[in-house]
C-alpha cells in the first residue's frame, strides 16, 4: 500500500512512463510540460524530458537532430538549476556523454569513408552536446579543410577558442596551419 501511494504521488506519473515505453514520445513530452506548468520545481521531470529529446534526436536523420539536442541540453541545464542530487547529475552526464560520443564516432567513421560533408552534421551535433570539449571542433575543422572550406574551418576553431575553458595546443597548431594555407601568415602567429 505504501509503495502504491508513493508511486501514485511521484512526479513522473505512470502515464509518462507508459507513453515512453510505448514510444509515444510527443505525448510524454506534452504530459511532462503540463506537470511542469503546474509545478516547475521538479528536476526529475526535466531529466526525463531531456532523455526523451535525446531519443527523438537519435530517431531523426543526422541533419535534423540539432534542435532536439539543443533543447535537451537546455532542459538538462534547467534540471541542474532546479537542483539535482549526485545520482541525477551523473545520469545527465552519462546521457549527454553517450549521445556525444556516438555523434563524434559516427562523424569520424563517415569522414573516413570520404563523406566529409555528411560528417559535418555529426560534428555539429557533438559540439551541441558538449561544447566545452575540443575534439568535435578539431574534427570539424579538419573535415572543412579537406572539403576546401578554409574560412569555415578557421571560423570553427575561433568559435572553439571563444567557448573552451582549456584550449589545447593542437587547436592553435591547426589554426596557425589553416591561416598559412589561407595565405594569412600574420594571423598564423599566436
Amino acid at each position: 500500500l505504501a509503495f502504491g501511494f508513493f508511486f501514485a504521488c511521484s512526479s513522473s506519473s505512470p502515464s509518462i512512463d507508459t507513453y515512453v515505453n510505448d514510444g509515444l514520445y510527443n505525448e510524454a513530452l506534452t504530459e511532462i510540460d503540463k506537470q511542469l506548468e503546474t509545478n516547475p520545481d521538479q528536476p526529475e521531470l526535466y531529466i526525463k524530458k531531456g532523455e526523451i529529446l535525446i531519443s527523438l534526436a537519435e530517431a531523426e536523420n543526422v541533419e535534423n537532430r540539432a534542435s532536439y539536442y539543443q533543447e535537451a541540453v537546455d532542459t538538462f541545464k534547467e534540471a541542474e538549476f532546479q537542483g539535482v542530487d549526485a545520482s541525477q547529475s551523473e545520469s545527465i552526464e552519462k546521457t549527454l556523454y553517450n549521445a556525444w560520443i556516438s555523434e563524434l564516432n559516427t562523424g569520424t567513421e563517415v569522414y573516413e569513408n570520404d563523406r566529409a560533408e555528411s560528417a559535418l552534421s555529426y560534428f555539429d551535433n557533438a559540439i551541441i552536446l558538449n561544447e566545452i570539449e575540443s575534439t568535435a571542433y578539431l574534427s570539424k575543422s579538419v573535415a572543412l579543410y579537406n572539403f576546401n572550406n578554409l574560412d569555415e574551418a578557421i571560423e570553427t576553431l575561433n568559435e572553439a577558442r571563444g567557448t573552451l575553458v582549456d584550449i589545447p595546443d593542437k587547436l592553435y597548431e591547426y589554426l596557425g596551419f589553416l591561416h598559412l594555407q589561407n595565405s594569412n601568415a600574420e594571423q598564423a602567429i599566436f
